[in-house]
């Protein structure tokens, strides 16, 4: 039992990180069916099945169902006095707490996330996560400026050879500098991780480089699909409706190779409804292009 306890946690991980949460979620059902039969399991076993649960809840949108799961992981983590499962459970609580539209409560739980890290003095990258978390949230709300600080702070914490902080840098910081309308420094960062992304430039400073799906491996294709849909949506608030309808295309083809590597139609449901706010931006403009008609 404890084996197939393991096998299905590491189950789930597999999934969460494929992003087929059905198969994520069947996963957890059936080790947490194990583990409320079993004594004597190891706290760590226990404590990777409440928290994956969690992450998977989490991204189905059952977030009461993931708050009550994370904190079961953080009893776990508080009585093995485990700081990186602490941090870990209280980044999934916030996560649960901000999707439900409680911010207060995210931003407690981040804060004692980062303050867990903090006191721990390693695992820089993970507390560059909750800073990026942070600085996400306040960019997010009415205090825009105040994101900046925490992009700062998670700036010299993240590896030069650490490529997925660096996408998740510049997409976060990013949004934050499109809110800010500060859009041309938000499109460089863009421009600047696409690059690394493809490992190409632009052929001129005028130029945005190019992202090509198909030529992007499958475990890159949610960044790619962050990166060139936070790109459209600065592109549109500079009014420059033509690229930005090109990103857009781009992203919903990502989409496409995104829903095509998943096994269930849940999961498909799933991306497909997580990413309906670029499919509403690009029948938009399309829109705007066919009803708009030139003065004479």
């Amino acid at each position: 039992s404890l084996n197939w306890l393991r096998s299905l946690n590491e189950l789930a991980d597999i999934a969460v990180k494929v992003e087929d949460f059905q198969l994520a979620n069947s996963s957890f059902i059936s080790a947490k069916g194990l583990l409320q039969n079993m004594s004597g399991v190891d706290p760590e076993d226990a404590f990777y099945c409440y928290y994956l649960g969690a992450r998977t809840n989490l991204n189905f949108g059952a977030n009461d169902v993931a708050i009550v799961n994370s904190q079961r992981a953080i009893s776990l983590a508080e009585t093995s006095d485990k700081p990186l499962w602490l941090a870990d459970a209280l980044t999934v609580l916030a996560g649960a707490h901000k999707e439900k539209g409680d911010a207060t409560s995210a931003r407690t739980a981040y804060r004692r996330a980062a303050a867990t890290l903090e006191d721990y003095g390693r695992r820089p990258a993970r507390l560059a996560t909750v800073y990026l978390n942070l600085g996400t949230m306040a960019a997010g709300g009415k205090a825009p400026n105040a994101a900046l600080d925490y992009f700062d702070r998670a700036q010299p914490l993240i590896a030069a050879d650490d490529a997925k902080l660096q996408f998740e840098f510049a997409i976060r910081k990013a949004f934050a500098l499109t809110n800010l309308e500060r859009m041309p420094e938000a499109i460089d960062l863009l421009n600047g991780g696409i690059s690394l992304l493809t490992g190409k430039s632009a052929s001129s400073e005028t130029e945005l480089p190019v992202l090509l799906p198909d030529s992007i491996p499958p475990h890159l294709y949610t960044t790619a699909s962050r990166l060139i849909g936070e790109r459209a949506n600065a592109l549109l608030k500079l009014e420059q409706s033509k690229a930005a309808l090109s990103d857009y295309e781009t992203y919903l083809r990502l989409l496409d190779l995104l829903r095509g590597r998943v096994n269930s139609d849940a999961s498909r449901r799933y991306l497909s409804q997580n990413h309906r706010f670029y499919f509403d931006r690009a029948i938009a403009i399309l829109l705007d292009t066919v009803l708009y008609t030139p003065t004479t």
